[in-house]
């Protein structure tokens, strides 16, 4: 029932099962590609054919409809909806989303890729990882360019270098390319545009972790050659020219060559039962025989661990390269290497780990976490473990804290409050002043429920410190009240009905092991956060 509308394409009943065949045999055979050798269910593509591949999902008015309407009411709650018409400075975002989803109801569009990329680049024009548009599973492919792209400070300048990635072996048997001259080369322009230039437009227009032009930009350097189809437009041409730079010159002459894009895709690729299919809980493209990160990590640099609070999982391993403070020496002139305490190891299911390190300022402790959301199912279990070494850590011997939390994707908040609250003496003594003030925008569907339910709180079944907490007496509200009275607010230009403000209830994090006291409170200047723009809200 739920294939017919995608196969009938306006046929009849009569004719479902025919049509639905129809689909799949050209499906099929627009979608063989390439095996990959040594990595089950993958395949290669040349662009052209998985441009076809994708293409060949039809259109279909019903699941259309279906997902824009979704869309609307769910964005119809979305806080930032009335300032994201006008942000102002910095972000200088300009977008009436219902009125744009509204537009798309009377496009015509050739096959469903166009309506899912037309979604996409709405979505991204916020820049906000919590409103990421993912695709779904029918394009799950990724277009890759034989390199990674490295930032470097040469003469003063910052330069692009290329370098080699996990998968230029394979590129260059597919295309018969011969790549090494290529590699440790100066990018002067990437399609004729000077490449700092082409990657923050490419920033600019499609990364959705972060609304930092600067985290933006560091992203890009990695999607510019890694489009992951799933988060991402496909690439517009089927190649891409690098401009080089002779070695060492910046007037010799310039050398252009194209590369053409070259697609790993799983066998869901342009499979319209795969669209409909539940999304994939896990998984690289690249299955289990294949390394776990596309990129190979740099030598020296332990790589990420978890990737629960990824949408695309194959983003998470690709994204586990990031550098990590935790994983990289001290940096020293010493002729003896500094002594390094490993606290609370890393390569654990835990989302933090951190070591001691002696130098001539005195003993500085690297703490890294890389998510606000521990691993495990059972959650309250995996709360306490990332307190308990977040205890561990901080009541360790140190002059100073690194606390590095790059690539965090954040999590619970209440975790992230509690980690304030061990690193900052007043947030100890009283944990509440450490807590901000939130409210909600006002929708149709949030007003019947609150009304119907007469809930104290917006979340559904809720228990202990699910209740939030009115921000003065912080206690729970006694009323509906407060979302049924509203407090207006010009956000955006736009003058807005929101609920009485709020605060989180965080009282069983704050409360747990009370006896457990850092071993110091440091200054600021010995407080450092180490961070990439990427840690998300709770951050």
């Amino acid at each position: 029932v739920v294939l017919e509308p995608f196969c009938t394409m306006g046929l009849g009943p009569m004719l479902a099962l025919l049509a639905c065949a129809m689909c799949a045999t050209v499906a099929n055979a627009l979608c063989n590609g390439s095996s990959m050798p040594g990595v089950a269910n993958t395949r290669l593509f040349k662009y052209d054919d998985a441009m076809a591949c994708m293409r060949s999902v039809p259109s279909n008015a019903s699941w259309l409809r279906s997902t824009l309407d979704t869309l609307e009411s769910g964005l119809d709650n979305f806080a930032f909806l009335d300032k994201m018409k006008d942000t102002g400075p910095i972000f200088n975002v300009r977008v009436d989303l219902l009125a744009e989803l509204g537009a798309m109801h009377a496009k015509h569009y050739a096959n469903d890729l166009e309506f899912q990329e037309d979604v996409q680049t709405l979505m991204a024009q916020m820049h906000d990882a919590h409103t990421m548009y993912v695709k779904p599973n029918c394009y799950n492919a990724t277009f890759i360019l034989p390199f990674v792209l490295q930032s470097k400070l040469t003469d003063k300048r910052q330069v692009i270098f290329t370098g080699p990635s996990a998968h230029a072996s394979t590129y260059s048997k597919f295309f018969g390319m011969i790549l090494d001259k290529y590699y440790d080369r100066e990018i002067f322009a990437i399609d004729g545009l000077e490449v700092m230039t082409f990657i923050g437009d490419f920033a600019q227009d499609n990364e959705v972790m972060s609304n930092d032009l600067s985290a933006s930009f560091n992203a890009a350097l990695r999607d510019v050659v890694y489009r992951r189809q799933r988060l991402f437009p496909h690439p517009p041409r089927s190649s891409v020219t690098f401009t080089f730079r002779e070695h060492g010159k910046l007037d010799g002459k310039l050398l252009n060559v194209d590369f053409p894009w070259l697609a790993f895709a799983d066998t869901d690729l342009g499979q319209v039962k795969a669209c409909i299919a539940e999304p994939k809980l896990s998984g690289s493209l690249l299955g289990k025989s294949a390394p776990a990160t596309p990129l190979a990590a740099p030598a020296g640099r332990q790589t990420q661990m978890g990737c629960k609070t990824w949408p695309d999982k194959e983003a998470c391993h690709f994204a586990r390269t990031v550098p990590s403070a935790a994983g990289a020496p001290l940096q020293s002139s010493f002729a003896t290497p500094p002594a390094r305490i490993v606290v609370v190891p890393d390569g654990r299911p835990s989302t933090i780990s951190c070591y001691a390190e002696a130098g001539a300022a005195g003993t500085v402790l690297f703490m890294k976490v890389r998510s606000f959301e521990p691993e495990g199912d059972d959650m309250d279990k995996a709360m306490t473990e990332f307190m308990d070494d977040a205890l561990t850590c901080v009541m360790a011997s140190y002059d100073s804290m690194v606390l590095d939390v790059m690539s965090n994707g954040g999590g619970i908040v209440c975790l992230g409050y509690r980690l304030a609250q061990m690193l900052v003496e007043t947030f100890w003594e009283e944990p509440t002043k450490a807590l901000y003030e939130y409210d909600l925008r006002h929708s149709p569907l949030m007003a019947a429920y609150i009304k119907a339910s007469g809930a104290l709180t917006p979340d559904p079944d809720a228990t202990g410190d699910d209740f939030i907490l009115e921000p003065k007496s912080l206690q729970r509200f006694n009323s509906t009240a407060w979302y049924m009275e509203p407090s207006q607010y010009v956000r955006g230009g736009v003058l807005g009905n929101y609920s009485h403000r709020f605060k989180m209830n965080c009282s069983s994090c704050f409360q747990y092991r009370p006896e457990a006291r850092p071993r110091k409170w440091l200054p600021p200047s010995k407080l450092l956060i180490l961070t990439d723009g990427l840690c998300g809200s709770t951050c």
